[in-house]
């Protein structure tokens, strides 16, 4: 009784919140159009008192907890076969910054720029550009050693522990020799170049895969399929497209003078008259559309084409007022009134003489139905209802799916600000970073072991997590939580990999979920798999719960509808306010490559490649899975008041792969 008066408060509850959002939808589009005219007005303003300078006109997420102390730098780091190459790096570099298009524009204007702030927002200026500034060659001794596999995380730590210089493209790489085996590439780059433009890709020195489309693979990536892609409704609708059309296909060769010539011949009466009508409306509407882009992009210019063409379809069909006139008369004669008054008892005869014939086919329809499965008389009631009743019955249930997320998401959102508890105790950022990373991990392990105690990958790398940060708090004396919570989104390894002419960066992101992660500690008597049950429960939930909230992050993402709803000072608080929260980011890199490795442009392998996303705001942690051939490796990027118990969080990353298997009798 209790758990159902829980219920009927919690559907209340969610029907109120429900409610209260579409009373103010129409602020949110007042608060839209407000926005708009503002922030154009601003930026001509402000344009005119800084004429040297290129003001963004989109607002991201980043750009709003930017800040010159904390800034948004992606950083990759390449690992590559045989002894550095600086000369081919600089050539390839040198050919990216001086590319132009067919105007004769630079590709890549951003890459000479510098990035300043004018009041309050981000502009482009232009500066001495020195490619020697971007592009460095370190040394290949750290603190009086050789560099080498034990102390390169210490010297790229110490690289991305500075911050980028001023004065210059917010861009940076680092050719850093090892050996004649191998040799590191790091590249930073800030993340307005890559909104502006400038794919990650299009900096490194590899050459293009040839794949690069995603492959059919037995692995699960459930951050892919968070929102439940409506099947039954394209199905209905290219159902309903095709009848019509073929309905259409059978008016238009009946009564359209163009394919049928006596049809104006015969005078047509009022009700064919429509139809030859309706017949040129839509010819004009076809034709306007077809050269709409063909037109110059004026008003004037618009008119003209379309009177033209409504004068030409028109005259075509002799579509005309004397005609209108003719077709009305021809309508009202009373001897063709008699004759369509004979016509319809002729046809209504017939039809009483046909209806055993229809019986016959409605029951031969239903009898083929029953014993084959298959409608025989497509053009009978019983073969309409075939088609059409099951398709709109499951397309209706698809949209009452889509009608209860939607009436939920306002109250998530809603518990997912408010109640969500801060379960680390942080302290602010002080902007620099650090970095680390493990050994790899081969993914068809992962993959066997998602396989044998029925998870998915992404399932297991965030069961690794729990033990990794309760052994995080023990070492950096921190009270460990019993549940933590954390965000996770999918990064396609496009994002990485392919330039600018085959993908844009923001269509390889998926959205962002948050979950509440169980820290397995030794406190705990809990097995790993019990804390791998506790790990699947908690994501599925977080899964089917925040479809919308995961949507709109995408939306965001692609077109940023955040942003241009709700005023900037009410994003950033609110901003720093949940990564106070969520303090701790997951990325999840997949490759799609089916194990393909990237070459260099002068043929050498790319061993590794280990990607970065920096924590901004009040987060402290990020952690990214680099799926790349056959190994995962993970990598995390933290603040530097972290330091030194970062590497904690990467270091026993096998030991807990090895710990599941060995749980799950695998090893």
């Amino acid at each position: 009784m209790q758990d159902t008066n829980g219920n009927v408060i919690n559907m209340f509850g969610t029907w109120c919140i429900f409610c209260f959002m579409l009373l103010c939808s129409p602020f949110l589009f007042i608060s839209y159009l407000g926005l708009l005219i503002f922030n154009n007005v601003w930026l001509w303003c402000i344009s005119v008192f800084n004429t040297e300078c290129e003001f963004l006109r989109e607002t991201t997420i980043r750009s709003l907890v930017d800040t010159p102390r904390n800034q948004g730098i992606f950083t990759i780091l390449l690992n590559i076969q045989g002894p550095a190459q600086p000369e081919s790096v600089r050539r390839h570099l040198q050919g990216v910054i001086n590319q132009r298009d067919k105007r004769g524009q630079l590709t890549f204007p951003r890459l000479r720029q510098q990035l300043v702030k004018r009041f309050g927002k981000y502009a482009w200026t232009e500066t001495d550009f020195d490619l020697d500034q971007n592009f460095l060659i370190a040394s290949q001794n750290y603190r009086g050693r050789l560099i080498s596999d034990i102390n390169i995380q210490d010297y790229i730590t110490d690289i991305v522990l500075k911050y980028l210089p001023i004065g210059i493209s917010p861009w940076q790489m680092v050719i850093i020799p090892c050996t004649d085996v191998q040799h590191y590439i790091l590249l930073r780059v800030h993340h307005a170049i890559i909104n502006e433009g400038v794919n990650i890709a299009d900096l490194l020195p590899i050459v293009q895969p040839m794949q690069y489309s995603i492959p059919t693979s037995d692995s699960k990536l459930p951050l892919l399929d968070v929102l439940k892609k409506p099947k039954y409704i394209p199905l209905l609708k290219e159902r309903f497209l095709e009848d019509f059309t073929n309905l259409w296909n059978e008016f238009v060769s009946t009564c359209d003078p163009l394919e049928q010539t006596k049809v104006m011949k015969t005078n047509p009466g009022l009700f064919q008259y429509f139809g030859i009508m309706l017949i040129t409306t839509v010819a004009i509407c076809k034709e306007f559309k077809k050269g709409y882009n063909a037109v110059k992009h004026d008003t004037v210019s618009k008119i003209r084409y379309l009177n033209a063409t409504f004068v030409k379809e028109t005259n075509r069909r002799q579509v005309t007022f004397s005609n209108f006139l003719n077709a009305l008369f021809e309508t009202i004669h009373p001897i063709n009134i008699i004759k369509d008054l004979l016509n319809w008892w002729y046809w209504s005869l017939l039809l009483l003489v046909k209806i055993p014939v229809l019986i016959y086919q409605e029951l031969m329809t239903l009898y083929s139905r029953y014993k084959a499965e298959y409608c025989g008389y497509s053009n009978t009631i019983t073969g309409f209802l075939y088609g059409y009743v099951p398709l709109f019955y499951n397309a209706t249930k698809e949209i009452c799916y889509y009608l209860g997320l939607l009436i939920q998401a306002p109250t998530i959102i809603f518990e997912q600000i408010v109640f969500e508890p801060e379960t680390i105790q942080t302290i602010p950022p002080c902007g620099r970073k650090v970095v680390s990373w493990s050994e790899p991990v081969n993914v068809n392990f992962i993959r066997k072991i998602a396989k044998s105690t029925g998870v998915s990958e992404t399932e297991i790398l965030l069961a690794t997590i729990s033990t990794t940060i309760a052994r995080y708090c023990a070492q950096a004396g921190i009270i460990t939580p019993s549940e933590i919570p954390v965000t996770i989104r999918n990064v396609n390894s496009n994002y990485i990999f392919l330039n600018r002419s085959y993908v844009k960066p923001q269509n390889c992101v998926s959205g962002l979920i948050g979950v509440r992660l169980p820290v397995l500690s030794s406190e705990k008597d809990e097995t790993f798999l019990e804390n791998l049950g506790v790990v699947k429960h908690n994501f599925t939930k977080a899964m089917d719960s925040q479809a919308i909230s995961y949507l709109l992050t995408i939306l965001q993402t692609k077109y940023g509808i955040l942003t241009n709803f709700l005023p900037a000072t009410l994003i950033q608080v609110l901003l720093r306010y949940l990564s106070r929260k969520y303090t701790i980011s997951i990325t999840e890199i997949t490759n799609n490559y089916n194990n393909t490795i990237v070459r260099t442009t002068w043929g050498k392998e790319v061993t590794n490649v280990i990607y970065w996303r920096p924590p901004q705001a009040n987060m402290s942690i990020s952690l990214c899975y680099n799926q790349y051939g056959e190994n995962i490796t993970l990598g995390v990027m933290c603040d530097a008041q972290l330091l030194p118990h970062h590497s904690i969080l990467t270091r026993d990353f096998p030991d807990h792969i090895e710990d599941i298997a060995i749980s799950a009798h695998l090893s």
